[in-house]
């Protein structure tokens, strides 16, 4: 169904991970570096990556969990410098997962999800200050789970769901304080991306459980998170991640989900400062086309990823319609959940592949010509 509502293989009850991203990973974590025909360095370790953000052409992260011999997860951070991708192991991994990153600059960066601690799992917030990352206190450290961070400036908002998944959740990093923020969402809900456009206004996105599946979307006016309509909060309908671009601009992209058929086709949807509107994804040949991440590109293009049943999709934004580009990876088992850009030229895209009977982290690179 997507990366918000695939319930896991091992036990863990976010509704933010695939089956296939999250199924048995009994090797523990190696590091096996690899050369891409392009030139760009990859590291492949068994795990998954599920977000991935970038400051410049030389300054990026991406996150994730990596699954031990006994079957315990394990925090995943990677950084590019520029010439290669590292793993992070200061400060030691810590046992949970994290789902979510974004850069403020090369000396500020949030990444989040949740630790599992007892009989119930607590959110985890931590934070880069340019030298080292550590692990955030305080009232982001509370019984629940977040799947999704958005940072501009000294605000941080950061979205999930409460412990039992019942109740959608939003913290947010302001005055160096963390708060819980109410919001106007029904229950159950939960919330799967947020994106911020201004000083004042950020919008968040999921899905809640009426009767079956319905599309979620919150609005912050600064003071409120009231709920708003759009074009994709029918049956069925459930959105997966949010991007914030020039003017205000909004991508938010998902699936509608068939239970009858457990068929999917992707959908997005773009916010144009006024209004929202469905865009067209396109079809494609798979039963389940699911769209979990998407960026906005400086000079008006966006990038939007996901899987076509068991294959990463890559889907470009020309303007007028969303393009499939050709992708190295599509002859494997493999999904995308995460894309970031920072220019034409730049763009990361990570995930999860199966060369084998284990998932390994998948990281691509758009050179401005080519995925590799």
């Amino acid at each position: 169904m997507g990366r918000a509502n695939r319930l896991c293989s091992v036990a863990i009850p976010a509704a933010a991970i695939s089956l296939a991203a999250m199924g048995a990973i009994a090797a523990p974590a190696r590091s096996a570096p690899g050369q891409t025909a392009a030139g760009v360095t990859s590291l492949a370790i068994p795990g998954v990556l599920f977000g991935v953000a970038a400051a410049s052409g030389s300054d990026a992260w991406a996150v994730g969990f990596v699954q031990g011999s006994t079957g315990i997860l394990r925090t995943l951070l990677l950084r590019w410098n520029g010439t290669g991708w590292s793993q992070v192991t200061n400060p030691k991994p810590v046992e949970g997962v994290l789902t979510g990153v974004s850069i403020v600059s090369a000396a500020d960066a949030w990444a989040v999800g949740w630790t599992e601690t007892g009989s119930s799992d607590k959110t985890l917030v931590m934070h880069w200050n340019g030298t080292r990352w550590s692990v955030q206190a305080g009232a982001a450290t509370i019984p629940g789970e977040l799947y999704a961070v958005a940072a501009r400036g000294n605000s941080v908002w950061a979205v999930g769901a409460t412990h039992d998944l019942e109740d959608a959740l939003i913290l947010h990093w302001v005055g160096n304080r963390w708060y819980v923020v109410p919001s106007e969402a029904p229950a159950p809900a939960r919330l799967y991306g947020v994106a911020v456009t201004g000083d004042s206004t950020a919008w968040a996105g999921g899905q809640y459980f009426p009767h079956g599946i319905r599309g979620l979307l919150l609005r912050w006016n600064g003071r409120l998170w009231k709920s708003v309509s759009s074009p994709l909060q029918g049956p069925n309908n459930f959105l997966n991640a949010l991007a914030a671009g020039p003017a205000g601009a909004v991508w938010a992209v998902g699936a509608d989900w068939n239970s009858t058929t457990t068929a999917a086709t992707a959908t997005s949807m773009l916010w144009n400062g006024k209004t929202w509107r469905a865009v067209p994804v396109g079809s494609f040949s798979g039963p389940v086309v699911v769209l979990d991440g998407v960026t906005f590109v400086p000079g008006g293009t966006a990038w939007a990823v996901g899987y076509n049943s068991t294959v990463s999709l890559l889907l470009r934004w020309t303007g007028h319609a969303w393009t499939p580009v050709a992708n190295p990876g599509d002859s494997s088992d493999s999904s995308l959940y995460g894309v970031a850009a920072t220019s034409v030229s730049n763009a990361w895209a990570v995930g999860s592949q199966e060369p084998g009977d284990q998932p390994e982290t998948l990281i691509m690179h758009w050179n401005g010509k080519t995925w590799s």
